[in-house]
């Protein structure tokens, strides 16, 4: 009787907890099927987990077959080895160190297809185009790889529709960016056959140059010829010489030119700005020149920057005629402050035309001064053919034996001069060398030689 009623007792409570779970859930949980007829439980079937595993093996297979169908479809290339060289020939082809990059090449396939090292790159022109009219476009066999920089393109373009409107470079692919040789580019005139010229005026804005990236030897034989090395940390040089070269093409570029060899050039706005000017001087024989800093840094390609120092347009000339008779403009290594100015405020104050500064031509003659004791010879400085103040003795005895020289071999001494003030107050400065910075070769050329070009 007690054996029952513990049994009655026992059935009672697993009724509750069972009836506390769902009843397909509970079925579930004891490995039994559910005892709620409308929506029973089963374990899902073999063949469904049998498909899904054949479906994910035809996924992978299906990849693998893809990618290995892209590698059979590679475009001719040129022989493996270095990048090759370009042929120079008589249409003025860009020098074999001349590479530039293929922009755009994330938006086309063809990138997809080329492996690392040299390929046949076939430039064609796109006249057509509606955003570029000079629009360069570049391929690999039949795909699309990319264009020219559209400043490249303004400068190409013509060379390449003289070819027809296609064009095959040596190219070369390392990590997903490609560069090309542009043969036939035109390359700047002789550096040789222009006399450097400085700006008259030294007031100056820094300006970072275009296209490194295509003249890295030119940055690398400047580093050279300083005998510096470039490492990896990256290196800088200041206070280089370079020339501003105008092209010639008609494409209205500017290359920068130093120690021979091209670096870059000017951004198009400074181009437009300076073309006037630069041309002009060219027609005379002679190229601006200005000063540059470099930086260079050895990675796997040698990366660049070359920043120039450019003086304002209306102050690459003289601002009046130079002197009629024979002269010689001294070199403007060395700053130097006019005394004895504020004696001269009616010549100097009207040459500002209302403006703080302004460049004048200053000629220097050697002097005598009547002081209390004794007599000083000094460094006489004219405006205009009229007295506008004195060097300090300090300065007049390290450019008076320059002065002399210049006065006996019959030249008049000409220095860069710039005026600073108002119209109450004017001061006075000059650019010109010391004695001891001009060598013997200087001398020789510029005593005994042609006066140079204005």
């Amino acid at each position: 009787m007690r054996g029952q009623l513990l049994d009655g007792h026992a059935r009672r409570c697993f009724t509750v907890l069972d009836g506390a779970l769902p009843r397909d859930v509970a079925s579930a949980q004891q490995g039994r099927p559910s005892r709620d007829r409308k929506n029973p439980v089963h374990p899902p079937p073999l063949k469904d987990n049998m498909t899904g595993f054949l479906v994910a093996v035809a996924v992978v297979v299906v990849v693998v077959l893809f990618i290995w169908a892209k590698r059979q479809k590679k475009p001719a290339r040129i022989a493996a080895g270095v990048r090759p060289a370009i042929a120079r020939g008589d249409t003025g082809a860009a020098p074999p160190d001349m590479w530039l990059p293929i922009v755009g090449t994330s938006y086309h396939s063809a990138i997809d297809y080329a492996d690392d090292g040299p390929v046949e790159v076939r430039l064609k022109r796109e006249p057509n185009n509606v955003h570029d009219p000079s629009a360069i476009g570049a391929w690999i066999g039949n795909r699309k790889l990319g264009y020219v920089p559209r400043r490249i393109a303004a400068r190409y373009a013509p060379v390449i529709d003289s070819a027809g409107g296609t064009v095959r470079v040596p190219g070369y692919c390392n990590r997903g960016s490609v560069d090309v040789a542009p043969v036939g580019l035109p390359a700047a005139p002789p550096v040789e056959q222009l006399h450097p010229l400085t700006a008259w005026g030294w007031t100056l804005h820094s300006c970072d140059v275009d296209g490194e990236f295509m003249n890295r030897r030119g940055i690398g034989e400047a580093f050279a010829a300083a005998g510096i090395p470039i490492t990896e940390a990256g290196v800088e040089i200041d206070s280089v010489p370079a020339l501003l070269v105008p092209v010639g093409d008609g494409s209205g570029f500017i290359d920068v030119v130093i120690s021979g060899r091209v670096v870059g050039f000017l951004p198009e706005n400074e181009a437009q700005t300076y073309a006037a000017a630069i041309e002009d001087l060219r027609a005379r024989g002679a190229a601006l020149q200005v000063s540059a800093r470099i930086w260079a840094r050895q990675g796997e390609k040698l990366r660049g920057r070359v920043t120039l120092q450019l003086p304002r347009p209306d102050e690459i000339h003289p601002p009046v005629p130079l002197p009629a008779e024979p002269y010689v403009i001294l070199p403007a290594t060395s700053s130097m402050q006019v005394t004895g100015e504020e004696a001269h405020q009616d010549l100097l104050s009207p040459l500002l035309h209302g403006k703080p500064s302004a460049s004048v031509v200053a000629t220097l003659h050697s002097a005598e001064v009547q002081k209390a004791r004794s007599v000083a010879t000094v460094v006489e400085v004219r405006v205009q053919r009229r007295t506008a103040g004195y060097l300090s003795p300090v300065s007049s005895a390290n450019t008076i034996d320059l002065v002399r020289a210049c006065e006996a071999a019959g030249r008049v001494a000409v220095a860069h001069g710039t005026l600073t003030g108002n119209s109450l107050k004017v001061e006075f400065a000059i650019r010109t060398a010391k004695t001891a910075d001009v060598s013997d070769e200087w001398l020789d050329a510029a005593l005994r030689g042609s006066a140079p070009p204005a």
